[in-house]
């Protein structure tokens, strides 16, 4: 059954993905998920509006003046151009994106400037049209992505 069927059937956000998916719910509460299954399930109120923002990204490192960490780092994201998807709802945000692989969530945390993500052991800050991203247990081990404009990209590859 494909995603915006099952949004009109079942009064659900779905939010699909290549090789997960996670769905955002009005329901009160959560289905546990089962080995083999694939999504997330996050409850919210009934009202709630969830927005969504798909936006493709290229980094580049350079390797004369980057150190090992930072060009082992940058083997984590995809070489190529992908896409990151934004999910907000009232105080929640999420990235969903491509890291070593699989598709990782990251959450929105306090930052003095711009919209900082945090999953496991890596961190995506964004702010206007960079992000860094980061190992939060090595510092200074980042670099710096930038925002593809519209058309100007190869083929992204799809992190949701």
């Amino acid at each position: 059954m494909g995603c915006s069927k099952m949004l009109k059937q079942q009064s659900r956000l779905w939010l699909c993905g290549v090789a997960a998916f996670m769905c955002v719910s009005s329901m009160a509460m959560a289905k546990p998920a089962h080995k083999g299954e694939n999504h997330l399930l996050i409850p919210l109120p009934a009202d709630e509006t969830v927005g969504r923002q798909d936006v493709t990204y290229n980094c580049t490192v350079d390797n004369e003046k980057a150190g090992d960490d930072v060009r082992s780092l940058r083997t984590s994201l995809p070489a190529k151009p992908f896409t990151v998807t934004y999910y907000s709802a009232d105080i929640m945000a999420l990235a969903i994106l491509p890291v070593d692989g699989r598709v990782m969530v990251f959450a929105n945390v306090v930052a003095g400037d711009g919209a900082k993500y945090v999953a496991d052991r890596y961190s995506w800050w964004s702010k206007g049209d960079e992000v860094t991203f980061a190992r939060e247990d090595k510092e200074g081990t980042a670099f710096t992505c930038h925002v593809v404009p519209s058309g100007k990209s190869d083929k992204p590859t799809s992190s949701h």
